[in-house]
């Protein structure tokens, strides 16, 4: 027989018979002026109802529950999400996401809610980086930034995008040559392309055209007055090329000049006196003021250039050469006369010593035997024609070698002197 829980308490109540417990009638007259306590079954059944109504309760809940959730399977979309690497089971796991709202990681957002009136007008959200979301059971994992469509929930196989594309500009703006305006016939041109993209032409002062390739480079050395081109599309530099038309005139005495006893050739260009680069292939030389001074102490054929700038910057020089026939050898005679009354010519000693300030050791040697037979470190004190050896004279027309060392010789002088004298 089938009874309710309701029943069974019922009949347990109704038909109880608890037996007589002496002294109970005493306890319960001296309560009788007190308020009379609730019986013990009344306790027990109130107990048993409140127990009954909350397992009730919670059938129901759970009964009703169920039903809203098969409903809501059925009949509520998932809000679409949009991801960039979804696995082929990820539909499966989206559908059995539950309940009214999806929580995702810290860096993601929250979906819109499915069952709230206002969600059709709320916009899509998207998902950014890496991520998780779970609702209920079921959980899914974000690994970009493209993905499905919104209004498609059901697509599991959505196609993959690129949310970055890179565009790449094939166009390429012209780049500007780096190039004088002006040059000088004879330097050096270096002319390069800084365009990846675009050749350049360049045109030289004959008329020949190079086309450059982008990152090549290309060297001209134009020998006379002219210009040249360097043109991408419509933009063009024009570079011009300037001649060395200036002149510069040297003006010389090629005769050798001896101040102090030295050699000496002096060299000017008239009307300038300064921005003047004077060269030679003498060593010694010096400069004073506007005038260039050589000192050929060996050499017979003397080279001089000099070089300036004309009004374009450009580099002028003029080359003179000077060719002489006697060497500089102290400007010693070749004889002289012991019993002359000249000062000049009755004793021997190289003219130049006596006009120079130097330091000098002369000796005259018997050419047969070598022997000295003179020696001097004064120019004051010449060889009188007397053989120290033997005291006397030396025989008339006879010839002797002589050697002067000179000790503190100037630039480019030697330090030896040699020749050889006749005693007259």
């Amino acid at each position: 027989m089938n009874k309710n829980i309701e029943d069974i308490i019922k009949d347990a109540l109704e038909n109880h018979d608890a037996g007589y417990v002496t002294g109970a009638w005493e306890k319960m007259s001296a309560r009788l002026d007190g308020t009379p306590p609730t019986p013990f079954y009344k306790k027990w059944w109130m107990a048993a109802a409140f127990g009954t109504v909350l397992v009730g309760s919670a059938a129901y809940f759970l009964s009703s529950e169920n039903k809203e959730t098969a409903t809501d399977k059925a009949a509520t979309p998932m809000t679409a999400v949009t991801t960039s690497s979804v696995s082929d089971n990820s539909a499966t796991k989206s559908e059995r996401l539950n309940g009214n709202s999806t929580t995702l990681n810290a860096d993601s957002e929250v979906l819109a809610n499915p069952n709230d009136k206002n969600s059709a007008s709320q916009p899509e959200k998207i998902f950014h980086g890496g991520g998780s979301a779970s609702c209920g059971g079921g959980s899914f994992t974000n690994k970009g930034t493209s993905g499905i469509p919104a209004g498609n929930p059901g697509n599991t196989n959505p196609q993959k995008t690129n949310p970055n594309p890179i565009i790449t500009d094939v166009t390429d703006t012209y780049k500007k040559v780096s190039v004088p305006t002006e040059m000088c016939a004879n330097d050096d041109l270096m002319i390069g392309n800084p365009n990846t993209a675009k050749f350049i032409t360049v045109t030289d002062i004959n008329g020949k055209t190079i086309d450059l390739a982008p990152g090549k480079k290309v060297t001209l050395k134009p020998k006379s007055q002219g210009t040249i081109t360097v043109q991408s599309g419509d933009h063009k530099d024009i570079i011009a090329v300037h001649e060395n038309t200036a002149k510069l005139y040297i003006d010389v005495d090629p005769s050798i000049l001896y101040e102090n006893g030295i050699p000496t050739l002096k060299f000017k260009v008239p009307g300038m006196k300064e921005n003047l680069d004077w060269s030679s292939n003498i060593k010694g030389t010096e400069q004073k003021g506007d005038t260039y001074i050589v000192h050929p102490y060996v050499e017979k054929n003397i080279e001089v250039k000099v070089t300036s700038t004309n009004e374009y910057g450009c580099s002028v020089s003029e080359t003179q050469v000077v060719s002489i026939q006697e060497t500089y050898n102290l400007m010693a005679p070749s004889g002289f006369r012991p019993n002359s009354g000249d000062i000049q010519t009755n004793t021997f000693m190289p003219y130049a010593l006596t006009q120079r300030n130097v330091n000098f050791e002369l000796v005259v040697l018997d050419p047969r035997t070598g022997a000295v037979v003179f020696s001097s470190s004064d120019a004051t004190q010449g060889w009188d024609g007397i053989d120290k050896r033997t005291g006397e004279m030396v025989k008339e027309n006879s010839v002797w070698a002589w050697k002067v060392v000179i000790k503190n010789p100037n630039v480019g002088e030697p330090v030896e002197y040699k020749g050889t004298i006749t005693r007259m």
